[in-house]
């Protein structure tokens, strides 16, 4: 063989394995592309959720409050009759118990609505994390300023922990 033929069996052979490169660069994008939508997707999806969590949460503090109202009302009157027997000289224990009853419930209620309150904002503090580490996987964000970010999101949940105890 001349060497004329050995360089075109050469070129042949590259521009063959130029073919094969090539479809497998397009394979790779096309995957790529599938995993991106995927991702889209699953933040839509997570941020539709945390949105109606949010909502719900809301939804539920509002309830319990006006619940709390209601209760706070009742007792206020319940004082009120419970002053008036007492100058009335009638037996009150049994009243009064009733009435230590109720008001533990209510405290109880209301270490309720702060634990709602503190999981809410650990929820929170935990799609916080899962939105810059997309953002950070995406390339959103520049690395350093996600850590500083993650950081700051660290210490603020270490105050809100702190002051649940």
């Amino acid at each position: 063989m001349s060497k004329l033929e050995i360089d075109l069996n050469k070129i042949g052979n590259l521009q063959a394995e130029i073919k094969i490169l090539e479809s497998r660069k397009l394979e790779i994008e096309r995957g790529a592309d599938k995993i991106r939508t995927e991702v889209i997707k699953e933040k839509r999806q997570g941020e539709q959720d945390l949105a109606k969590q949010k909502e719900d949460f809301k939804n539920e503090i509002r309830l319990r409050e006006k619940g709390f109202k209601k209760i706070e009302k009742d007792l206020t009157y319940q004082t009120v009759d419970l002053r008036k027997k007492e100058q009335e000289g009638r037996d009150l224990d049994k009243d009064i118990q009733a009435f230590n009853k109720k008001k533990r419930s209510f405290t109880d209620k209301r270490k309720a609505i702060q634990d709602l309150k503190s999981n809410y904002i650990d929820r929170e503090h935990k799609a916080n994390l899962l939105i810059t580490q997309y953002k950070k996987m995406i390339g959103e964000l520049p690395q350093d300023k996600v850590v500083k970010k993650d950081k700051e999101v660290k210490k603020e949940a270490k105050k809100t922990t702190k002051k649940k105890r």
